[in-house]
């Protein structure tokens, strides 16, 4: 599907997004889990969104269904270097709030260095 199609799903917080290893099975994807939208990301890999009722619904679906949301924990670095101090400034509003930052390692191009 095209992505400008479920732009919607990606940013409601009303539905979960499903990253599924489907292998050119749409098929089998829309019949287990009747998604509401459906973004491909190559021939093995798509995302399915769906909206769940209550958070107890995940647990048809299963835990690691679930994408997580890692964050550091410890400031001392933070600290360390003074980075604190200039948050709080007024009018620089460095709070990092509404920001997420992901990876994604396809794993296409790898160098390995043998010694």
């Amino acid at each position: 599907m095209d992505e400008g199609v479920c732009a919607g799903y990606v940013y409601s917080e009303k539905y979960y997004n499903f990253l599924i290893k489907y292998d050119r099975d749409i098929e089998s994807v829309e019949r287990v889990l009747k998604p509401e939208c459906i973004n491909i990301i190559n021939n093995q890999f798509l995302v399915a969104y769906k909206r769940l009722e209550d958070e107890e619904d995940i647990y048809l679906y299963g835990y690691n269904a679930v994408p997580k949301c890692y964050g550091l924990m410890d400031t001392t670095a933070v600290e360390a270097i003074g980075a604190t101090a200039v948050s709080n400034l007024p009018g620089l509003n460095l709070k990092g709030r509404e920001v997420l930052i992901g990876f994604v390692d396809t794993g296409e191009r790898v160098i390995i260095m043998s010694s």
